[in-house]
């Protein structure tokens, strides 16, 4: 039977975090990557789930690669802090995984972040991570997981947190590009059989390696259906 897979890249979201302006006009903003003992529902292409980090879910990361670290926008670009340029620092405590974040003056970026914040505009903090198998655990009906340890990938801020337990967040509009592009080659009298089956084997086998969600999954399940 299909399980879910480990050692993939998940993205998880939380609300908690602020920005403050300095005298020298720098910004200084920090909070919480995520939360300990606080259920969260997870949806997949398996379905929902309950999710809870546990404390020590991050020790071994931090003692092992704190310091490759890096502060992002939506898990993806040119990071706004690193704790190996040690603007950005990490640590925990009761309440879960902690970071705190200089951004420049002198950087429009760093600028631009900071008044997001500050505004409520960019509200949300986002996590990607990765749960090796001995990480995690789940209850009989699979509804619902605990995570006792994780690798820290990186973290970011996010106008609108994703939450699925794939990398799917950071592919979707490239799958979706794809499969616009194999039907309207299907639809070319001038395609050639052979092109549009490799294509349709590409992204069967993408969809197979990264388990992207089930809204997804359908549009191209109905797109492969006609190939047969």
């Amino acid at each position: 039977m299909e399980q879910r897979s480990h050692d993939m890249r998940e993205l998880r979201a939380v609300s908690e975090f602020e920005a403050r302006q300095q005298s020298d006009g720098s910004w200084k903003i920090g909070g919480y990557g995520s939360t300990f003992n606080d259920p969260y529902e997870v949806h997949d292409r398996f379905g929902t789930f309950t999710e809870t980090i546990l404390p020590g879910t991050w020790d071994r990361t931090l003692s092992e690669r704190s310091h490759k670290i890096q502060l992002l926008a939506s898990h993806d670009g040119l990071p706004y802090a690193s704790t190996k340029a040690k603007n950005l620092r990490l640590g925990t405590d009761a309440h879960g995984l902690a970071w705190e974040a200089r951004l420049s003056a002198d950087s429009p970026r760093g600028q631009d972040l900071g008044v997001g914040i500050r505004d409520g505009y960019i509200d949300e903090m986002s996590v990607g991570m990765r749960v090796p198998k001995s990480g995690d655990s789940w209850n009989e009906d699979m509804t619902e997981r605990q995570i006792s340890e994780a690798s820290l990938l990186e973290i970011s801020v996010v106008a609108r947190g994703a939450n699925p337990n794939t990398e799917a967040a950071m592919r979707e509009q490239e799958l979706l590009a794809e499969i616009r592009e194999l039907r309207s080659a299907m639809g070319m009298a001038t395609a050639a059989p052979e092109e549009i089956d490799a294509n349709v084997d590409g992204l069967r086998a993408a969809l197979a390696a990264r388990q992207f969600r089930i809204p997804i999954t359908k549009e191209l399940a109905q797109l492969l259906e006609r190939r047969k």
